[in-house]
């Protein structure tokens, strides 16, 4: 696999060619007080302008995602999806002992 860096703008960037450039590999460094600048091209498809809330997931392997508040609930909910609601389950015992008293 072939690697180039080039400078663009203050942040160096890794231009790769083959499977890596394919996936989508994106450089930034971490300048002061741990800001972190999100590339134009990047911003732009996934429409992230300033203000917006991004959320930061760190996975067991140590990966870190980086997706919208948006995205990131929408992931949550499903993730949820058929799992027993705790107040549903709250009801249905409180039911049970309900039954059994009487």
């Amino acid at each position: 696999m072939g690697r180039l860096w080039s400078q663009v703008g203050k942040c160096p960037t890794l231009l790769l060619t083959g499977t890596l450039f394919a996936m989508g590999v994106t450089l930034s460094i971490l300048g002061d007080k741990g800001r972190l600048v999100v590339p134009r091209d990047l911003r732009l498809r996934h429409n992230w302008a300033q203000g917006s809330t991004l959320v930061f997931t760190e996975l067991d392997d140590g990966e870190v995602r980086l997706q919208s508040a948006d995205a990131a609930l929408a992931q949550f909910r499903a993730s949820v999806v058929g799992t027993p609601s705790p107040v549903d389950e709250l009801l249905a015992e409180r039911h049970r002992e309900a039954v059994v008293e009487r």
